[in-house]
């Protein structure tokens, strides 16, 4: 699966993945380019199918959006 991120600005921030009861399951750091990027997660990221809260911090502040994961890395 690809996630695309667009205007968060540039510079350090982390992913982080939550399931449905509010777990954390993905924490990843990255780094943000200030251009469109996308970021894969494959099924071993994501283990059930599902939907999950997808959140980028930065110093900023926090982005969420709501993820469904239909297995097989799609």
């Amino acid at each position: 699966a690809q996630v695309l991120v667009q205007e968060l600005g540039s510079g350090p921030a982390q992913l982080s993945i939550f399931d449905i009861d509010g777990r954390l399951v993905l924490n990843r750091s990255i780094s943000l380019s200030g251009q469109p990027q996308s970021f894969s997660l494959e099924g071993k990221d994501l283990q059930k199918t599902g939907v999950y809260l997808l959140q980028i911090s930065t110093d900023r502040g926090k982005y969420s959006r709501k993820l469904v994961f239909r297995g097989n890395g799609r």
